[in-house]
């Protein structure tokens, strides 16, 4: 379960999120539940530094948009002593190998999951 950050700054690419008053592990945990319920795996990195992905490249090459394919980056921190938590999620490709409509899928989804973030999840 996430809080709702206490600042949000959001672009096409990426999103950064500020949790005053929050411990480290309690968001790293809280992303790793949000991905993993929605059914994404862990592609690289380790805690505080992960990539999540749903679906596999091949069938995205082999089946352009109609193969779902999506990755994501996020990245945790907490910056200086006692500072807040800094929660980065960026996109981890562009769905550009789905053509038009795949690229579409990748910013609706990654819309989603940073408009879920700053709501609060949980």
């Amino acid at each position: 379960m996430l809080p709702k950050p206490t600042s949000t700054q959001k672009d096409k690419k990426d999103v950064t999120y500020q949790y005053e008053g929050a411990e480290l592990d309690a968001i790293i945990g809280g992303v790793d539940a949000f991905f993993k319920d929605r059914k994404y795996r862990v592609e690289a990195g380790e805690p505080g530094d992960v990539t999540y992905g749903l679906g596999s490249d091949l069938m995205r090459v082999l089946f352009g948009a109609f193969a779902k394919r999506y990755k994501f980056r996020a990245q945790i921190t907490r910056p200086g002593d006692g500072g807040p938590v800094v929660f980065r999620l960026e996109k981890a490709m562009s769905g550009a190998m789905g053509g038009l409509i795949g690229h579409g899928k990748m910013t609706k989804e990654f819309n989603a999951i940073a408009d879920a973030f700053e709501a609060g999840v949980g």
